[in-house]
């Protein structure tokens, strides 16, 4: 891990430098351009690590520079390309009166110094639960292919390169920060037809939908970077007391701070060490979007309290075997009506995943079994 190390805390300096517009730090010895380039693509942070890479003096070869080159190019394509969509979508939901708001990497791009800087998998807005399928005929008008799925949100896309998730509120039932937040419409303009999520509620979500990917899948650098970006602008002027009574709410007060902590020292003016924190580890290794492992790991680690591992293990299985009422009915909304449908609704669930995601049912129980 310590060589690794290495590798990633030139990473930072780099990001550190292109967002601070600064000259970067030479490569250090013992470390090679080509590992961090592969690291940056990882974490999927390669676009904003060029900016430092072509004010270097001694550059990487022709062909990793054209590489890192190309990841540039790629945000600044998937930017203007997403930004357009965007734009477009939210006319055409204005004109329809169809209730918007926009949320995550949408908002968060406006904290870097550009907005390719920060890339995005997806477009995420949230509208009214009621204009669902008005929504998808618009998407539909407009060159998408989508999906209403789970009777609460939209999956769409457009090549050649932009997804959209169409949400209906900030977090589901099936998360524990579900209704932590208010409703998202509650600043809604009926004189002109617009939204704009508050700062405080801004900052808040953001922090909760960080944890909510950091205790499932992971969190990368990028996220990490946009705490830094968030606490920089919105620290000062934030509501510090109702912030702090949702987050305790939230049970993430402990988390915040933990992650802040780290962002600063990453990014920001804290003094820099090599003792890696639990947090470090993790954020390291889970590259942009996380990993199935760290999915299956959290999920052990958090289902019985003081329970010795293979007691974590069996009651993880009995519970992806025989999935609790509030999961299954997320996903079979039927459910909700007719609970004397599980066992088929059951059986649909266990068939699904034998014979369209083997290869993921092979490598879930191969994670419970390296679990320690």
């Amino acid at each position: 891990m310590e060589s690794n190390y290495k590798v990633y805390r030139y990473l930072i300096e780099l990001i550190k430098s292109a967002i601070n517009e600064e000259t970067p730090p030479e490569l250090p010895a013992g470390i090679s351009l080509k590992k961090v380039y592969e690291v940056a693509v990882f974490h999927d942070v390669a676009n904003i690590a060029f900016y430092s890479i072509e004010r270097l003096n001694i550059k990487p070869q022709d062909e990793i520079y054209n590489n890192w080159m190309a990841c540039r190019d790629l945000a600044i394509s998937r930017d203007i390309n997403q930004s357009y969509a965007k734009d477009e979508i939210l006319s055409k939901f204005k004109i329809y009166g169809i209730r918007s708001l926009e949320i995550q990497g949408t908002k968060t791009k406006l904290l870097y110094p550009s907005t390719e800087y920060r890339t995005m998998s997806d477009i995420d807005i949230i509208i009214d639960k009621e204009n669902l399928s008005k929504a998808q005929d618009i998407l539909k008008s407009l060159g998408y292919r989508s999906k209403i799925k789970n009777n609460r949100e939209i999956e769409a896309f457009r090549a050649p390169n932009i997804n959209i998730e169409l949400h209906t509120e900030y977090f589901y039932d099936d998360t524990k920060y579900y209704k932590k937040l208010g409703f998202p419409f509650e600043n809604f303009d009926n004189h002109t037809g617009e939204c704009e999520v508050d700062i405080n509620t801004f900052y808040l979500y953001s922090i909760m939908h960080l944890a909510k990917h950091y205790f499932s899948k992971g969190a990368g650098i990028r996220r990490i970077l946009d705490v830094y970006l968030l606490n920089k602008k919105y620290a000062d002027i934030i509501d510090k007391e109702y912030v702090l009574e949702k987050l305790k709410i939230a049970g993430l007060v402990e988390f915040a701070k933990e992650v802040s902590d780290l962002a600063d020292k990453w990014f920001g003016t804290e003094t820099s060490n090599n003792i890696l924190s639990d947090m470090e580890v993790a954020v390291i290794n889970s590259g942009v979007h996380g990993t199935y492992t760290n999915l299956i790991n959290n999920m052990i680690k958090t289902d019985v309290g003081q329970t010795q591992t293979n007691g974590k293990k069996l009651r993880y299985i009995l519970n992806r075997l025989f999935a609790k009422k509030k999961m299954m009915s997320s996903r079979y909304p039927i459910l909700k009506k007719y609970f004397f449908l599980y066992p088929f609704c059951w059986l649909h669930r266990l068939l699904k995943i034998m014979f369209k995601y083997p290869n993921r049912l092979f490598f879930e129980i191969k994670a419970i079994l390296k679990f320690k």
